[in-house]
């Protein structure tokens, strides 16, 4: 089974919310300090190629290749012999 683990560099929990981009002064203390614009392409381009690889079963897709795009983006598997 294939198993990933992603972070994103400079965030907190609610960088991965719509907060992140109209932060509320509640969530202030809970924002890590990358762009909130940022946050929302990670996020897109992660969930995204992850459902097309695994639900739209588009196996040539490379999940680790495509995350490399973002430097804030830390990403470890268990394919290839890798261990998370």
């Amino acid at each position: 089974m294939d198993c990933y683990s992603l972070s994103v560099k400079n965030s907190d929990h609610y960088n991965f919310t719509d907060y992140s981009i109209y932060p509320a002064p509640f969530a202030i203390p809970l924002l890590g300090t990358i762009d909130g614009n940022k946050t929302i392409e990670i996020m897109n381009l992660a969930v995204l190629t992850f459902f097309d690889k695994y639900l739209r079963q588009k196996h040539d897709i490379d999940l680790v290749q495509k995350t490399k795009a973002y430097s804030e983006i830390e990403i470890v598997t268990n394919i290839d012999g890798n261990k998370i």
